[in-house]
């Protein structure tokens, strides 16, 4: 109540505004309510609401209306009662002041990757069988906001997946689209990135990227760890894509509240090819449609820029060597030539090309894990790499984890040395077994679904036949020569 000279002013008429009507009892009531319960994601107004006037009844204490209950945790402050529902770092998200982030200010200086198992289950190939859901590894130009690539595969991601997704990105997709049958198909998108922001997964982290990365001119950065819109380009991206994904027969949706009783596996009807057709339709759909961010669609954004004032086009410039580009990001190791050539992951690989090096020459080994029938050696000293098959040439095709798999299953079978013929000899049972059984196991389907797409993918850069030069082969002085019989 006003005194002096300020009771001569006059005054609004009611109740003062912040004034509480009800008991000291009750109000005290519903703040140690809210202070203990508001906690955790399932809880509501409604909850609270019931709590207090539980707690009211108990000690005979005259309870508040829901409606001043309810007024009394809007009071709170939001992100305090967000944090106390969903934890501090989903307040940070929502409530957090984020500036002074440096924007692009032309395509490729800077993309974000990352990978997304994909809301959708596919069939194999042979039976139609539901399989498994598809892995891709997505690139995004942050300032066109155009796809600049991806790879999509059956297998988890790992820094083979990287590699691709970014050789896709750094080269022209005019081949790659007509090898999957895409004629009139429009994807100008290429060039080597100034920048490449990705989170902490362990196949960023390697330091084989790091060096690949930096031979290129290419800066590689990481998202800090409890920041997830350090990346939220690539994730809305990613969520555009999903919810085209979402559309499909044999979706699994975002969560298992979306998808409700939609049964998946029993409407699953794509294959893996036939899901990559799609997929590879809908990203061009996407750069062709206006973005809200850009208020014109990701293709037109990429040609502002790089429109002549002629009405031509002036693109980046293109990696003359496309394979070598892929073969400097796979995983590496170090190895040295020995009498039988180079061994890896106890394999012995040769090629005649290596007599021309000493035993003990040290050299650097680029490999596949998805395929292991030939790698890429670099010996100290040499620009070139070389390319190695198998040593024996009856070895059949694999990949790494089936290969370490059987080994491990014989070692824990004997304690003797496993000799490596033994463990291909293994790998190629297998192989007539799922072949002849036809529907077998999930699993056994999802192994021979894994290398199938893997060595028979027509866009697989290492799968594409290199046109062979038209001179002489090169002649092995090793051997001796053969005679000829002559007619007299």
């Amino acid at each position: 109540m006003n005194v002096g000279p300020l009771s001569l002013l006059p005054q609004l008429r009611g109740r003062s505004k912040g004034t509480k009507m009800i008991e000291a009892d009750a109000e005290g009531i519903i703040q140690e309510t809210i202070d203990e319960c508001y906690g955790g994601p399932g809880v509501t107004s409604k909850s609270i609401i019931a709590k207090v006037m539980e707690r009211c009844r108990a000690l005979s204490i005259q309870a508040p209306s829901p409606a001043t209950i309810a007024n009394r945790i809007r009071e709170r402050k939001p992100r305090a009662l967000l944090a106390k529902k969903s934890g501090s770092k989903a307040a940070r998200q929502a409530y957090e002041v984020r500036g002074g982030k440096i924007q692009p200010e032309a395509p490729l200086e800077l993309i974000q990757i990352d990978h997304a198992l994909v809301d959708c289950i596919i069939v194999d190939s042979d039976q139609r069988l539901p399989l498994i859901r598809p892995w891709v590894t997505i690139a995004i130009d942050v300032y066109t906001r155009v796809v600049l690539g991806f790879y999509l595969s059956l297998s988890y991601p790992s820094a083979m997946s990287v590699a691709l997704c970014i050789s896709h990105s750094i080269l022209p997709k005019e081949r790659w689209l007509k090898t999957y049958g895409f004629t009139g198909g429009e994807y100008p998108f290429y060039g080597v990135p100034k920048r490449i922001h990705v989170d902490n997964a362990r196949e960023f982290r390697s330091k084989n990227l790091s060096d690949s990365c930096r031979w290129y001119g290419i800066e590689l950065t990481f998202r800090p760890k409890g920041t997830p819109h350090n990346g939220a380009h690539i994730e809305r991206l990613i969520g555009t894509l999903m919810g085209k994904v979402h559309m499909l027969p044999g979706t699994t949706m975002s969560s298992a509240k979306d998808k409700g009783h939609y049964k998946s596996d029993q409407h699953a009807t794509l294959s893996f090819p036939e899901f990559r057709e799609w997929f590879i339709r809908e990203v061009e759909i996407y750069h062709k449609t206006t973005h809200s961010a850009l208020g014109c669609s990701p293709l037109l954004q990429w040609e502002k820029h790089y429109l002549n004032k002629d009405g031509g086009f002036a693109y980046p410039p293109i990696i003359d060597d496309q394979l070598r580009l892929l073969i400097d990001f796979m995983p590496i190791k170090k190895r040295v030539i020995g009498r039988a050539g180079v061994r890896l992951h106890n394999i012995d690989y040769y090629s005649s090309t290596l007599k021309r090096f000493d035993i003990g020459t040290k050299c650097t080994v680029r490999y596949d894990p998805e395929s292991l029938s030939k790698v890429w050696v670099l010996p100290t000293g040499e620009r070139t790499y070389i390319e190695l098959g198998y040593a024996d040439l009856r070895l059949p095709n694999t990949t790494l984890t089936e290969f370490k798999r059987l080994r491990a299953q014989l070692k824990d079978e004997s304690e003797r040395r496993v000799p490596t013929a033994e463990v291909f000899n293994l790998i190629e049972k297998n192989e007539t077994l799922v072949n002849a059984a036809g529907v077998k196991s999930k699993q056994a389907r999802k192994m021979r679904e894994r290398k199938k797409t893997r060595f028979t993918d027509p866009g697989h850069p290492l799968n594409e036949k290199i046109a062979v030069p038209d001179h002489p082969a090169s002649t092995d002085y090793s051997l001796k020569p053969k005679a000829y019989e002559i007619e007299e």
